[in-house]
């Protein structure tokens, strides 16, 4: 029985050990907060054009993003820009 609670214990304890730690580490960093909005949709167009050699259909992509957050659909233009960042910071360098 006293066994059996101090396993209980020592795994209830493991994770609740980490947590300053986790805490700690979450403060080093800036919180961001990305939403559906039309100035998210504009700091995704700008880290486009940090990429001034981009492939055909990644161009397709951030021009469809543009083109749709401005006409206020943030939501899919969103989508595209971020779908184009992400086949670019995957197959090139950030500049």
């Amino acid at each position: 029985m006293i066994r059996r609670t101090i396993s209980l214990l020592l795994t209830m304890a493991s994770p609740l050990l980490a947590l300053p730690w986790a805490a700690a580490r979450a403060q080093e960093r800036p919180m961001v907060v990305l939403t559906d909005t039309l100035d998210y949709c504009e700091q995704l167009q700008h880290r486009t054009l940090q990429w001034p050699v981009m492939p055909p259909d990644v161009k397709y992509l951030v021009r469809e993003g543009r083109q749709m957050c401005d006409h206020g659909e943030i939501r899919g233009g969103i989508n595209r820009l971020r779908r184009a960042l992400r086949i670019l910071n995957h197959h090139t360098p950030a500049p």
